[in-house]
Parts: structure tokens; C-alpha cells; sequence
């Protein structure tokens, strides 16, 4: 086993300067957001099965990500970062598993000595068919408040397909104004509700690429619909309500989303 697979042997490295929407909710992040839930089964459509998210923890944690280590794709992901004069931190890796419309297992690992603010290596296995269906490295800046994420999506082979999104972090589906994600019906309460368990899961320090693959996994469509500003939207939220523990009903039903009614006192 290589160093750098060892979840426990790589030396422990930090970067303090990344800041990001991550940091909006380290009280609800991965370890917190599994404390306050649980292992609790996430609730999605009522006409369909229950759906199942799960971080992963200690020897199956180190299992699922020695297995993803050893993909081609993880290899060529890995490949880029030490190009790019990166380092990987396997020991903070999150790794999780999706029990749902598809199954799933992932790795989010975050990346040191980059130029980034955050920086982020992400792989998603079908754990029925062993494919691997998406494999990314994700990277934010954030500057007079407005947020850049570039991803670099490997495709067929070792191609790498860049995406950069701007997004302007006040104007993102302010809570404070009557804008909302909810501009047309893209997603039922239900839907939403089942989007957000997952974020709470998983936590907002995972990356938008791995999220919105969780999402996916957990059966909920979009429909054209940006999933990574809902990620963005749902975690503004998140961050404005983290205090009480808000459940995904009220967070859904909060005025930058909108999903869902508002509950009853």
C-alpha cells in the first residue's frame, strides 16, 4: 500500500487561507451534520424506496478508499495534481456511501499546496457495475465577493473537460430578498427535502461535484435545473439557520429556496 493511500500514514497537512462557502457550516459539516442525523434513513418520494446515504467511517472508510485509489481514473486525477504542484490529503478524505435510486460509493479528497482557495480531488464508483461515473478535480476562489469554481471533469481516456462558473455570492438566491432558486417546478418538497438530507450528510465542506452526484445518485432530477447553485443556495441557508439544527423541511421552505411550505410552529 502506497503512502499515499494510507488514510492514517500520510503526515497531517493543513491550509489555512481556504475559504469558502465550505466554511459556512463546519458546525453542520460531515461529522457534525452525522451527529445530528445519524444514520437515520434519508426520506425521499413517498411513492418510492427509502434512500440511504451513509459517511463512511474507519476500516470500511479505508476499504471503499484503497479500492478507489486503485482506479485508472484516480490514477490520471492524481497524475494532474502533482502536475499542477498539488498534494493530496488522503487523511481528511470524505468518504461515503448512496443507497439509492443508484448505489454508490465516493471519495471527496481535499488538496494542499494549490493556488486555489480550495481545492479538491472527487471519484464516484457505481458500486453494482464497479464503473466509474465521474471523476473530477474541483477547485473555488473567492474575491470582492463574488465566487469562481473551475472544474476539471475527466472524460473518455485522459482528457480533461474544463467548466468555470462565476457566481456573484450576495446575489445567489439571497434569503434576505423574494429571489428563489424555486423558479420553476423542478423539484416536488419531497425532492428537495431529499436534496438537503443529502447535503446534511455529506456537509457543505464536500465539493458542489460531489454533492450534486450524491444528489443524483439519490434519484433526484433537476430538469435542467442547476444543481450546484442549489447546493450554493441550500448551503447559504444552512449557514443562516445552523444554529437551531433546521431540518431539511425548513430549510426547503426557506425564501432562497422555496421547495416546501413553511411548517407549522
Amino acid at each position: 500500500m502506497s503512502r499515499e493511500n494510507n488514510l492514517g500514514e500520510q503526515k497531517e497537512k493543513t491550509s489555512s487561507s481556504n475559504i469558502n462557502r465550505r466554511d459556512f457550516v463546519k458546525s453542520l459539516g460531515a461529522t457534525g451534520a452525522v451527529g445530528a442525523f445519524g444514520a437515520s434513513k434519508v426520506q425521499a418520494h413517498p411513492e418510492e424506496s427509502e434512500q440511504f446515504v451513509t459517511k463512511l467511517e474507519g476500516d470500511e472508510a479505508q476499504r471503499v478508499f484503497e479500492d478507489l485509489s486503485k482506479e485508472p481514473k484516480y490514477d490520471q486525477l492524481k497524475k494532474k495534481v502533482i502536475q499542477r504542484g498539488e498534494t493530496l490529503l488522503p487523511e481528511e478524505a470524505l468518504i461515503a456511501r448512496v443507497d439509492g435510486e443508484q448505489n454508490v460509493v465516493l471519495a471527496d479528497v481535499p488538496l494542499a499546496d494549490t493556488d486555489a482557495d480550495d481545492g479538491h480531488l472527487a471519484i464516484v464508483r457505481n458500486a453494482e457495475t464497479g464503473e466509474i461515473t465521474a471523476a473530477a478535480l474541483e477547485y473555488e476562489n473567492e474575491q470582492d465577493g463574488e465566487r469562481t469554481r473551475t472544474t476539471l471533469e475527466l472524460t473518455d481516456g485522459s482528457s480533461f473537460e474544463e467548466k468555470t462558473e462565476k457566481i456573484n455570492i450576495e446575489d445567489v438566491y439571497n434569503a434576505d430578498n423574494s429571489d428563489s432558486v424555486h423558479t420553476q417546478d423542478s423539484l416536488t418538497c419531497s425532492a428537495c427535502k431529499t436534496a438537503i438530507s443529502t447535503i446534511l450528510k455529506l456537509g457543505c465542506n464536500a465539493t458542489s461535484f460531489v454533492l450534486c452526484n450524491a444528489i443524483s445518485a439519490a434519484g433526484i432530477d433537476f430538469m435542467g435545473q442547476s444543481c450546484s447553485e442549489f447546493v450554493d443556495a441550500a448551503c447559504k441557508v444552512i449557514q443562516g439557520q445552523n444554529e437551531g439544527g433546521a431540518s431539511p423541511q425548513l430549510i426547503c421552505a426557506a425564501p432562497g429556496l422555496g421547495f416546501c411550505p413553511i411548517p407549522n410552529p
